[in-house]
């Protein structure tokens, strides 16, 4: 025992006077338990005997096949299966390992809620403890849907299969008869429930092994390098364990040497007493903001990792909220006010921007707002716990309250659970990207309640307002001796009075290219970071959370766990991240990197690989439904296209991908996107090819509008091009009627706004008659545009840019 006290000092607790730690977290309901071999212990199966260990396993089939089974499980058990039927083999392992008696220790162990429970044992003394406790236990393999099983309780996942599973005749796939009853990294880390293990690992309050030995943690390679997972990770082992193995284990997590039995000795005489009773309050997918108290003045340096990454403490935006700075560091929008007028009439509100244009500063402007003002707000954080419920508290507030939902085309489910509930005390702020709007808006009932604000255009206090930032930290470079209205100008003029344009030329400056440059170029010596960095800057620009969990699923590697990128100088000032999570926010910046600092071969070599595994796992979850959909929209791909070669990469990218991806060059939505790459080449002809093999491949009810739209595009760009003037308003014509039996949405007025194109390039030489003809199709749709307009409430958005621009034509004919 004395040897064993040496180890304290390292991560070790051989006299257990520390336990509560663990108890505490357990009895959150949070804790995750992992059982291998050494947990069955103790159990009897029908035989009357303990379930064998691998290695006694291996022994028993050997003999009955007539062999040496060398010590290996799988070799012995293949060559078995080679000469006896499966039949034969499912009797001897439903004979070992169907147990008819567990221990009281089992059924302790199992008495508290766990969030998940993971088992590499075939047995089923997991089943027989929750039966024991009153609850009955969900078995599943690693081959079942976590989309199904994901949120539900009392969840075993069986990584290497379960008794219960077996067959009279045949062996399933989901039976593992691996070397080692461990987390085996040849199927485990494959499997369809990979990505939900690394979702509990991140969420757990701990993570519990019991009866692992060293040869058990295999994974340790993959997942145990993360310092946030360590630090909640404990085994749970025999007094009787080597120094050398109780250290060895030490290094992935603490260890407590109570073995089974003490351990739940611990349980049923202490963990009660660390069981809060049920709080009135607890929410799962929501939290409270809160005001903080602090005396930091905020620095230069952090201004403009807010500008170019968007990382900005929330106490320096309550600050810019309640009091006039010296030292300004954020535009604070007019909007804010106009926003809170409509929620005197409105429930919902929704917060609408082009790509790059600060919605998501702006709900945090709007919810520091909010509270200063004496008002709850509750942010959406976690579509995996109970919203349904959370919600249910909410109302049951006696209080008027605010949900904030970022991004919420990602969480249809959860808004149109609050417009079910219609709680006239709750009152709901959203945000989406245009581009999104009108797609979303189809698919939720009562949507006409819900508000729209467009905060793309900056007014010129606003300007005013940036201008003062950028010249404070000294991003305005060689343009900083410009007089102070030329730069005003810059911003309104040249950039178009929005914060992307404005950014993007700031990112895009020599100075500011050569310092991410240089913190890149130690980072990408290793290919895997490089990988792991491509995967942010898609997530990024995919409007999806930057989890670890999320990165990794895309950077098809690990490296985000390992504690050396984590802890990287140069990563940290690119990607600071807190709770598992990088907590840098910037598309504008994400979309610079792929841009300048990426090479284009690499970048879209990386994109078809992740294309074909989310191909294959597409129907697995809405996360990997996005992230497919996202693989195939030209509007997404050509935004992470690198720059260089950039017609040719674009061009590589879809005719690979219809030949990687089984069944692709059967969906019209591929030609779609296809053709509208084409057209973004200027490529016609192809594109018009390309949407006729749509058309073609549109069978049943599948709905033309999108065809539609790029289909009268396309023709407005041919008129546009079209030498003889009426070949060219015969194309002009025929969009035009396309367009006028389209939904009155973004996808039909964007292609509207052409027209001012047209009239720009063809009007003086069109006849008297075709200019007539053109006039009158403005006119319809400028009609059309103010009856819509009636009911807006805001005049920033895609709808009101086309009617300016048709206005603009009728003021000048």
């Amino acid at each position: 025992m004395d040897g064993l006290k040496k180890f304290d000092r390292l991560n070790m607790s051989p006299n257990n006077t520390d336990i509560s730690e663990l108890l505490e977290k357990i009895a959150s309901g949070n804790a995750i338990l992992f059982t291998g071999a050494g947990f069955s212990l103790g159990s009897e199966n029908v035989l009357g005997e303990e379930p064998p260990t691998v290695k006694k396993l291996t022994d028993i089939i050997a003999n009955e096949g007539g062999f040496d089974g060398e010590n290996n499980l799988k070799s012995t058990a293949n060559y078995f299966l080679k000469v006896n039927d499966d039949s034969v083999l499912i009797k001897i392992l439903s004979e070992l390992y169907t147990i008819k008696k567990i221990s009281p220790s089992h059924k302790a162990i199992l008495t508290p809620k766990w969030r998940r429970i993971y088992t590499t044992n075939y047995d089923n003394v997991i089943s027989l403890a929750m039966m024991d406790n009153g609850k009955v236990v969900k078995n599943i393999t690693t081959d079942d849907s976590s989309e199904t099983y994901f949120k539900e309780d009392n969840v075993c996942v069986n990584i290497n299969g379960s008794i219960e599973t077996l067959k009279n005749d045949v062996i399933p796939d989901s039976f593992k008869l691996t070397t080692s009853s461990y987390l085996s990294p040849d199927s485990f880390i494959t499997s369809r429930w990979f990505p939900s293990f690394k979702k509990d690992l991140e969420r757990s309050s701990a993570i519990v092994f019991v009866g692992y030995s060293l040869y058990d943690i295999e994974i340790q390679k993959i997942l145990f390098e993360s310092p946030e997972f360590k630090k909640k990770t404990y085994f749970i082992n025999h007094k009787s364990a080597s120094p050398l193995t109780l250290f060895e284990l030490s290094e992935f997590g603490k260890v407590y040497t109570t073995g089974v039995d003490g351990f739940a000795k611990e349980i049923v005489n202490n963990l009660q007493k660390y069981v809060r009773e049920e709080e009135a309050f607890y929410l799962e997918s929501f939290t409270e903001y809160k005001l903080e108290k602090h005396t930091e003045t905020i620095r230069d340096h952090q201004i403009i990792e807010f500008l170019l990454h968007g990382n900005i403490e929330n106490f320096f935006i309550d600050d810019s909220i309640t009091s006039k700075l010296m030292n300004p560091h954020i535009v604070m929008r007019d909007q804010l006010n106009e926003v809170n007028e409509l929620f005197k009439n409105f429930n919902y509100v929704t917060i609408l921007s082009d790509f790059g244009n600060g919605k998501t500063v702006f709900l945090r402007e709007m919810i520091s707002y909010l509270t200063i003002n004496g008002k709850r707000v509750f942010e959406f954080n976690d579509i995996d716990g109970d919203y349904s419920k959370d919600i249910e508290q909410l109302s049951s507030l006696n209080c008027e309250l605010y949900v904030v939902i970022d991004n919420y085309e990602m969480y249809i489910e959860v808004l149109q659970n609050i417009l079910l509930l219609n709680d006239p005390k709750i009152y709901v702020l959203l945000s989406t990207r245009s581009s999104n709007h009108d797609q979303n808006m189809q698919l939720i009932d009562k949507s006409d309640q819900i508000a729209q604000v467009n905060i793309d255009l900056l007014n010129d206090n606003e300007i005013s307002d940036l201008n003062n930032i950028i010249d404070t930290v000294g991003l305005w470079s060689e343009r900083a001796g410009l007089p102070e209205q030329r730069r005003f100008d810059l911003i309104k003029e040249n950039n178009k009075s929005q914060f992307s344009h404005t950014l993007l030329n700031i990112l895009q400056a020599p100075q500011i290219r050569d310092r991410i440059a240089n913190l890149l170029s130690s980072l990408f010596k290793k290919e895997d970071n490089k990988d792991t960095i491509l995967a942010i800057c898609i997530l990024e620009i995919m409007n999806i959370p930057l989890t670890y969990n999320n990165i990794s699923e895309i950077a098809l590697n690990n490296s985000i766990y390992n504690t050396e990128l984590i802890n990287n100088t140069d990563f940290k000032q690119l990607f600071p991240s807190k709770n598992n999570q990088i907590i840098s926010k910037s598309s504008l910046f994400a979309r610079n990197l792929l841009a300048y600092h990426f090479n284009p071969n690499s970048t879209v070599t990386k994109l078809l690989e992740v294309a074909e595994k989310f191909h294959s796992v597409r129907n697995n979850s809405e996360f990997e439904k996005k992230i497919y959909k996202s693989l195939l929209r030209f509007a997404f791909i050509e935004r992470v296209v690198p720059l260089t070669n950039k017609r040719d990469m674009l061009i590589r990218y879809y005719e690979q991908l219809k030949s990687r991806l089984g069944g692709l060059k059967n969906t019209p939505h591929f030609w779609l996107q296809y053709a509208m790459a084409r057209i973004a080449l200027d490529d016609y002809n192809n594109a018009q090819n390309y949407l006729e093999t749509a058309y073609a491949k549109a069978y049943g009810d599948y709905d033309t509008a999108y065809l539609d739209a790029q289909q009268a595009r396309l023709w407005i760009k041919l008129s546009i091009t079209e030498f003889d003037q009426n070949k060219s308003m015969d194309y002009f014509k025929k969009a035009h009627n396309l367009l006028c039996n389209l939904y009155d949405d973004q996808y039909k007025y964007r292609q509207v706004e052409a027209y001012l194109e047209y009239y720009d390039t063809k009007y003086t030489k069109l006849s008297k008659k075709n200019k007539a003809n053109f006039l009158n199709a403005v006119i319809e749709m400028h009609k059309k545009l103010q009856e819509l307009r009636k009911g807006y409430t805001t005049e920033s958005n895609r709808m009101d840019h086309c009617y300016n621009k048709l206005d603009h034509i009728l003021q000048n004919t």
